[in-house]
């Protein structure tokens, strides 16, 4: 198993243990060590729009730890937002951005099932 790959398994796994936490914080302390390792997983592919979109969501859940604020999430929608416009060339790639945004509402918003219910349409998405 090559290194890009292993980082992907470890990612994933770290996914599943987050979801599995009781508490919100752990849960998001979880996520922000899934998303470092699917940014190192991304950077090993040399997929540096992957890269990019993990700096976003990595600032997104640290961020969501501090604050509940509504500016700071729709800040964060918009900076999705204008990447997607710059960087999307067919309509499909629509799904991320819907993705990004219930992701930033849910975390930033949310709390207990409700939370969990959003970073799973998210992640459907």
């Amino acid at each position: 198993m090559d290194l890009a790959q292993m980082a992907g398994w470890l990612a994933a796994a770290a996914a599943i243990i987050a979801m599995l936490q009781k508490s919100d914080l752990r849960l998001k302390q979880g996520l922000i060590i899934h998303t470092v390792l699917y940014g190192v997983h991304f950077a090993l592919l040399g997929l540096p729009t992957a890269v990019v979109s993990c700096v976003i969501a990595l600032a997104r859940i640290t961020l969501s730890i501090y604050t509940r604020s509504l500016l700071c999430a729709a800040a964060l929608i918009i900076i999705s937002i204008a990447m997607a416009l710059a960087l999307s060339r067919s309509t499909v790639e629509i799904l991320p951005l819907a993705a990004s945004v219930v992701l930033t509402l849910s975390l930033f918003r949310f709390d207990g099932i409700k939370l969990r219910l959003g970073l799973l349409a998210g992640s459907v998405l």
